[in-house]
């Protein structure tokens, strides 16, 4: 999780709340504090990710995060199912919730 924390921040290490967290996790953890001195950088991409959905309820997605390239700091996180799952399937219901009928459904592309 170190390490994770530590890609997840990136180039960030000069802001002020950052240094502080750092800095008391450090002091609050000898283990955190060793294990912040290795440097290691372990990223996540892929990670799936539970979500407790009000209308639907469990969904397991796969997190990808992108960088912006020519925007420094800036990430585009995007959650995804694995196709044919039953979080796909609940994916697909909510998005047809969602369409109004002013709102014609978008065509397939293929």
């Amino acid at each position: 999780m170190v390490a994770g924390f530590r890609e997840s921040v990136g180039t960030d290490t000069d802001d002020p709340r950052f240094i502080e967290l750092v800095g008391e996790l450090s002091l609050a953890s000898p283990r955190f504090s060793r294990l912040w001195a290795r440097h290691d950088v372990n990223t996540c991409k892929g990670s799936p990710k539970h979500l407790d959905h009000p209308q639907v309820g469990d969904l397991w997605l796969n997190r990808e995060r992108l960088e912006v390239s020519g925007a420094p700091g800036q990430t585009l996180v995007i959650l995804h199912p694995d196709p044919g799952t039953d979080s796909a399937d609940k994916l697909t219901l909510l998005a047809s919730i969602a369409r109004t009928p002013e709102t014609p459904p978008r065509p397939n592309p293929s």
